[in-house]
């Protein structure tokens, strides 16, 4: 397999287009049940054996996989049996005991082929069996996964069946606290993996045979809560079993000129805003919540606010009324510092904006209460924007007047009497940097001219082409996602003034030894590679690791991984030296970048976000900024 790699790199490197086989077959149309599979879902007639690509077991059986096209080495993990298999070999294991194959997988047409047969022992069928047709089907109504998850930020377990899965019933019990489910005609999977991880709300998950034909499910919880239980439209074969947090305070807070209105939440909680007239209140709904206490009722300033109360509404629902004595503008608002609070705020004012040069200059916006703000690089400008939401200028602010080499000029922008606007006009190639003070209340935005002003960095998406590198149990595929965060981290880059060389710009093969070429032919300053991790041996490990093998290497990783860890979240686990060819190979401050874990069901749907992959790449050009700023280049 090395081999073969190393030919076609060669016949590309002398220009010679290399002639690819396609495969000796018929190809073969696929169903899955009554479904008609998706294009990627390729099966082949190949002599007298049918087989199906990798593609399938990932999506349509939620097989957690990783092959090296390098080694041919591929590891699969379904429920709690991992296999270990080789191309172009019969002998495989599952569970530590050598089997054979009926015959041996293959790469081709930058497909891997698994035969037909092989699928068997994941619980299918071949219900139909034609020159031209194949259906497969599961052999059962199983109970294939427990997955803990969170659904509109609430705690979730989603249950993933092999058919439609339907619920017999469901009941809160008592002493101990616990929540029943009933599954009707449904069996776990041999390959169940009963290692169910609980929630902040679940202490245990527990599986047990109710009877002949049903499962019962019992989700042992810290305390009795509301609950509910979705089932997707487009997957019925899902069903997601969402716990309420709970209401855990009320107060009212006045300090000066700042008055509010806390609500205290277990957990970060979807709400709804509704005000009324004559007389004047404010309704706040507060969704997938409990209130596990009496009603209750605070005393407001008797000037705003003059009884704050809350009650259970239904069962899936807290309301929060605020009987109001004046036409104050006001509004409700989660926080920025913490996703457990809720908070009804009288409109505040920014009192002063103010200029200095230090450094490269640095503007500061003072208010007189926490500042609510979205700050954005306008795209194809040169300008920073800054929304601050339910704040006015003082009366007679000014925007100051700017003399710098970073900072054309400032702008104050009335949008509506509760947001106001302040635009910052850039010369090119400028950085900024922002930093709110202890009480959120001051906002200063430093500047300088950009530490990356015609550097040459090389950014690599791992594997692409052949080798799909990773994929998790939701069909993710390493190589997408790593061209995916490669491509918006060059936008950052390019808006700094770099010079910015890819390895690979679409979904194509670049051998292990082309990539640390391209970059050190290009004498690039810098050269990062981005990869997501998968290990088949424990489904539970997730985080951040980042690799070096140089000491330059190291420092820039040990950057890149602070500005991450604080940017998305994820766990640290840790900065690690090792021998990669990508590093070994390369000539500048060299790291790997591993953005999580695929094999983890959780990880792989924060991957898949936008805002994640947003977050990530903005860590990452933070990261680089910081070593370039403390090393010479």
């Amino acid at each position: 397999m090395i081999f073969k790699k190393i030919i076609i790199f060669g016949l590309l490197f002398f220009g010679i287009a290399p002639v690819t086989g396609a495969v000796e077959s018929n190809q073969v149309t696929v169903k899955f049940g009554d479904m008609l599979l998706t294009p990627e879902v390729k099966a082949v007639q190949k002599g007298s054996m049918k087989y199906i690509n990798l593609t399938f077991l990932n999506k349509y059986i939620h097989v957690i996989s990783r092959w090296d096209p390098d080694t041919g080495n591929i590891e699969l993990r379904f429920g709690k049996w991992n296999f270990t298999l080789t191309e172009d070999r019969t002998k495989y294991i599952r569970a530590g005991v050598e089997k054979e194959l009926p015959a041996p997988v293959f790469e081709e047409d930058d497909q891997l082929w698994l035969p037909v047969d092989f699928l068997i022992q994941f619980g299918l069928v071949v219900q139909k069996d034609e020159p031209n047709e194949l259906r497969l089907d599961w052999a059962d109504n199983y109970l294939l996964e427990i997955e803990t998850v969170t659904y509109q930020n609430r705690p979730a377990l989603l249950l993933i069946g092999s058919r439609p899965l339907m619920i017999r019933e469901s009941n809160l019990i008592q002493k101990p606290d616990r929540l029943v489910v009933d599954l009707a005609n449904v069996k776990t999977h041999p390959a169940f993996d009963n290692r169910i991880s609980g929630s902040e709300m679940v202490k245990t998950v527990r599986l047990g045979v109710r009877n002949e034909t049903d499962l019962r499910l019992v989700l042992d919880l810290d305390r009795l809560t509301g609950y509910r239980i979705i089932r997707d439209p487009n997957q019925e074969d899902r069903l997601t079993i969402v716990l309420n947090g709970f209401v855990t305070g009320l107060k009212f807070i006045q300090k000066g000129p700042v008055r509010k209105v806390q609500i205290g939440t277990s957990l970060s909680t979807e709400y709804s805003v509704k005000t009324v007239s004559e007389p004047n209140r404010i309704f706040i709904d507060l969704v997938g919540v409990t209130l596990d206490t009496h009603d209750l009722r605070v005393a407001g300033d008797g000037k705003w606010v003059s009884t704050v109360r809350v009650a259970q509404f239904d069962h899936q629902t807290v309301r929060v009324v605020l009987d109001l004595l004046d036409e104050t503008p006001c509004y409700v608002i989660q926080p920025q510092d913490t996703s457990n609070l809720i908070e009804v705020r009288t409109v505040q004012t920014i009192q002063s904006i103010s200029w200095s040069n230090d450094g490269g200059g640095q503007l500061k916006i003072a208010g007189d209460s926490e500042l609510v703000k979205t700050v954005s690089k306008l795209k194809n400008q040169e300008q920073i924007q800054i929304d601050l939401n339910y704040f006015r200028f003082a009366p007679g602010l000014a925007a100051p007047i700017i003399k710098s080499q970073a900072v054309k000029g400032i702008q104050l922008i009335t949008i509506s009497p509760t947001k106001i606007r302040v635009i910052i006009s850039l010369n090119e190639h400028v950085l900024y940097e922002i930093q709110d003070s202890k009480d959120q209340r001051d906002l200063v935005i430093r500047f300088r001219n950009s530490v990356l002003l015609n550097k040459v960095l090389v950014l690599d998406a791992g594997h692409g082409g052949v080798d799909p590198g990773a994929c998790g149990a939701q069909g993710t595929r390493e190589k997408d996602f790593t061209l995916d965060v490669v491509m918006r981290l060059k936008e950052l880059l390019d808006d700094a003034g770099a010079c910015v060389i890819l390895t690979r710009k679409d979904d194509r093969y670049i051998s292990l030894y082309e990539r640390p070429m391209i970059a050190n032919i290009n004498f690039a300053h810098m050269f990062i590679s981005i990869h997501c991790n998968s290990y088949t041996g424990d489904r539970n490990i997730r985080g951040i690791e980042i690799y070096y093998q140089k000491p330059a290497g190291k420092k820039l990783a040990e950057q890149v991984m602070t500005k991450l860890v604080a940017g998305t979240k994820l766990i640290n686990r840790g900065v690690r030296f090792n021998n990669y060819a990508v590093l070994v190979e390369t000539q500048m401050p060299s790291i790997l970048v591993e953005l999580g874990y695929l094999s983890n069901f959780a990880e792989e749907t924060l991957l898949n976000r936008n805002d994640f992959k947003d977050n990530a790449t903005r860590s990452i050009f933070e990261g680089i900024i910081a070593y370039c700023s403390q090393n010479a280049m």
